[in-house]
Parts: structure tokens; C-alpha cells; sequence
């Protein structure tokens, strides 16, 4: 967690092999560590580094903690996760989070060897800096799919879906009892994860014929399933970053109800590519699937506004555009530094 004496080594072998002109990395923490932010640094070469998550801000990365939103560490107050035990709700993993997170911020490692920091959403870019990560640094880069992979089809069969990991942060509980009264159209749960089992007994119990669990969907399989639904849901409870799920179904010409939170507002045009509504709201979200569920010429006009978004803001040349300006301000800023 705090120091990889192998990935150090390793990557300085691999630099030995291949010079590198430049680092791109990602999720590093726990098995690689930012043990090997010293031996880029060493080397001169300029580090750009994705969060995909908070776990800079939070010891267990979600900002949420039993069921609720959670701020508390952002500004170094890691002690909180340890009394809220927010990590496998276990002091002592929580503690050792915590002093990991404290540990690495405190020696300014990731400040001191990261050129620059990518945030997939804006919302996220705030949180980190209000964390204390240098402004100047964090940098707007959206996630990304290849649009031309998905064939709009702005209408839908009888069905509206949700796709994505099956977890409590989700609110896959608050969908469900929004669906539980609405038997007009099929709700299609597709994902994998602990709520599963939890989910496909509750819809046993109640009865729910017109909820199905339908497991993972890979492939095209996936993409037709977006493609073919009316519209997906996205009832998230947490701070989501930049959720594929609705970059798929923008794509795919399939607008989405989400919930007010985290980077899904900044996606989302509401009443113009999708609807928002409250989260933790099982009645306005109900509301919001009967509202589209009522009027499928609306939902092929928003259909069309995501498909158009997915195209401007989300596809591949998008997202390689914005990427290598980044990788070029990386390199500026280290031939500066160098000149300096």
C-alpha cells in the first residue's frame, strides 16, 4: 500500500529498455504504488496521471459512506474513516486506509513527480482541488467510446434499462421500488455485483414479473440491448465520475433519466438528452419514467440530442484531441522546469 521496493525496480528496468518520452497512468495505488513517481521523476520523464476516483480526497475513494454521502476526509481529516469505519466496515482496514492516504499526500508525492492530473468530470476536478491538488494541474478529459460502433435507433421496445455494476452506491433499491408500481413497461437490471443476489430475491418476493435481472451483457450483445431499450436509468446515490454506461447509450441514440449527482448533471442537458431527478427519489423518479414512458416522440427527439453529444463531446477523436494537449502541456512544463 504505501511502497513497492519490486514496482520501483521493475519499472526501472523497463525504462532501461524502452526510454519513455512520457507516462500516462491510472489506478497505481495499493499494488503498484506511487513508489515508481520517484524513478519517472529521476529520469526527467513528465507523469500524467487519470482519476478515475477519489481516493485521493477519501480513503475508500466513493466519498460515501453507510449509505450517505461523505465529505468529512477531503480536506485531511483521514481520522473520520477510521471512526465511521467507512472501509469494509473494519477499523482496521479503514485505519490502514487512512494512514496510506495520509502518508502519501503528507510527503506531497503525487504533487511533486504528476505534471498532470486528468479528471473525467468536472465535479470531480472541483472535489480534488478543494483536497489541496494543485488547480493548475487538473485538467478536464471526459471518458470516451467509439461512436461509430453503435447504430441509433431513437424509439425503443418495451423496456427501459439499467446497465452497470450491481452495488449499493448505485440505487439499484430506489429503481426498483420506482418500478415496482409502473407494470407499463419492462425494467431490464443487466450487471454483475454484490447486489445481485439481494436484488433478483427482492424481485421474487414481490412478485416484480415486469423487473428482470438479466446478469452481464458483453460485446454486441451489450450494444444492442442499449440500442433496442427506450430509455436507460442511471439512479446513482454516490458521487459518480464519468459513467460509460451513459456514453454507450448517448451513442446508441438513448436518452437517459439520472439522478442529480456527482458528473451525471454535466452529462446530461436535462429535458433536452435526458431528464434529471433527485436522488434518493423514488417518487419523481417513478414520475420521470412515466413521463417518457408516455410520450415516445419525446424520447426519440432526446434520443437524437444524445446521440449528437455522444458525437461532439464523447468519441474517439474527442477524446484523443483533448489527450494529446495534455501530454504536450506535460512536456512543456517539464522542458521549462528543465531551462529553469
Amino acid at each position: 500500500m504505501l511502497y513497492s521496493r519490486q514496482a520501483a525496480s521493475r519499472l526501472e528496468a523497463l525504462i532501461d529498455k524502452h526510454p519513455p518520452q512520457l507516462a500516462h497512468l491510472h489506478n497505481i495505488y495499493h499494488q503498484i504504488s506511487p513508489s515508481i513517481l520517484p524513478v519517472l521523476g529521476a529520469r526527467g520523464i513528465p507523469v500524467v496521471m487519470t482519476l478515475h476516483d477519489l481516493k485521493l480526497a477519501c480513503p475508500n475513494y466513493k466519498m460515501r459512506t453507510h449509505g450517505q454521502v461523505c465529505e468529512r476526509c477531503k480536506t485531511g481529516g483521514y481520522h473520520h474513516a477510521v471512526l465511521q469505519r467507512c472501509v469494509q466496515n473494519s477499523v482496521t482496514a479503514s485505519a490502514l486506509c487512512a494512514f496510506e492516504l495520509y502518508a502519501h499526500r503528507r510527503s506531497g508525492v503525487y504533487e511533486r513527480h504528476v505534471s498532470r492530473f486528468i479528471v473525467p468530470s468536472r465535479f470531480y476536478l472541483q472535489k480534488l482541488r478543494e483536497s489541496g491538488l494543485p488547480a493548475d494541474r487538473l485538467v478536464w478529459v471526459p471518458s470516451y467510446t467509439d461512436v461509430r460502433r453503435y447504430e441509433p435507433r431513437y424509439g425503443g421496445d418495451d423496456y427501459y434499462l439499467y446497465i452497470g455494476r450491481l452495488s449499493d452506491e448505485k440505487g439499484l433499491p430506489t429503481l426498483v421500488d420506482a418500478a415496482a408500481t409502473f407494470t407499463r413497461g419492462t425494467l431490464v437490471i443487466a450487471g454483475e455485483g454484490p447486489l445481485r443476489p439481494v436484488l433478483e430475491r427482492t424481485v421474487a418476493e414481490r412478485g416484480l414479473s415486469h423487473v428482470r435481472v438479466v446478469g452481464p451483457k458483453y460485446g454486441q450483445e451489450l450494444i444492442d440491448l442499449v440500442r433496442h431499450a427506450r430509455f436507460s436509468v442511471i439512479p446513482s446515490e454516490w458521487y459518480e465520475n464519468c459513467p460509460r454506461s451513459l456514453i454507450e447509450s448517448f451513442a446508441s441514440g438513448t436518452p437517459v433519466i439520472g439522478a442529480n449527482i456527482g458528473g451525471i448533471p454535466e452529462m446530461i442537458d436535462d429535458r433536452v438528452n435526458g431528464l434529471l431527478f433527485t436522488a434518493f427519489s423514488t417518487e419523481e423518479l417513478r414520475e420521470k419514467i412515466e413521463h417518457l414512458w408516455d410520450r415516445p416522440a419525446l424520447v426519440a427527439d432526446l434520443g437524437r440530442m444524445a446521440r449528437a453529444k455522444a458525437e461532439r463531446e464523447y468519441s474517439t477523436q474527442a477524446h484523443l484531441d483533448r489527450l494529446l494537449a495534455v501530454y504536450d502541456q506535460a512536456l512543456g512544463r517539464v522542458r521549462h522546469a528543465a531551462t529553469a
